[in-house]
């Protein structure tokens, strides 16, 4: 479930707080089970033990997702979490840089199943992001939301259009 933040902490001191904690689920108690060990531990690592059991659970949502639906509707996987640190989601890459470092400072991250790819996806939330589950959420009609940005129409449009390519819509 936490490969990542094994990886992090160290195998050593990773298998002594998990061993006595065979039967912990989330990762609440897991950090504190981490904490409970001899010296410091990243400043980042609660969020991102959130991140990857949110990730792990998102693998099981792939049948939440109808195979077709008659209007744009969010994808019922979606989850936006507020975490304490940017850049959390770029340590889940598989070709993720070791030298990759949180910075601390609030960052909202989406989490979905991608119907497409098949797999579940992490990245940053952008604006554009944020706009669009909030445009197809509340049923906002474009022309609204471009007259109220003083924007084109068709820069909103493509905005939805990004969110559905991307699985989130």
């Amino acid at each position: 479930i936490y490969p990542v933040s094994r990886s992090v902490v160290g195998a050593e001191r990773w298998s002594a707080a998990a061993a006595p904690a065979r039967e912990i689920a989330g990762p609440d108690a897991l950090f504190e089970a981490l904490r409970a060990t001899a010296g410091a531990l990243p400043g980042f690592l609660h969020d991102l033990l959130r991140l990857e059991h949110r990730r792990w659970l998102l693998r099981t949502r792939a049948a939440d997702i109808p195979s077709s639906v008659d209007n744009l509707t969010v994808n019922p996987t979606v989850t936006v979490e507020a975490m304490s640190w940017r850049g959390l989601p770029n340590l889940l890459e598989p070709e993720a840089d070791a030298a990759t470092v949180p910075i601390d400072g609030p960052e909202h991250v989406l989490l979905w199943f991608d119907p497409q790819e098949k797999r579940v996806r992490v990245k940053a939330a952008a604006n554009d992001d944020l706009l669009a589950l909030k445009i197809i959420t509340e049923g906002i009609a474009p022309e609204s939301v471009a007259a109220e940005g003083k924007i084109p129409v068709s820069a909103v449009d493509a905005v939805i259009d990004r969110a559905v390519r991307s699985g989130i819509v």
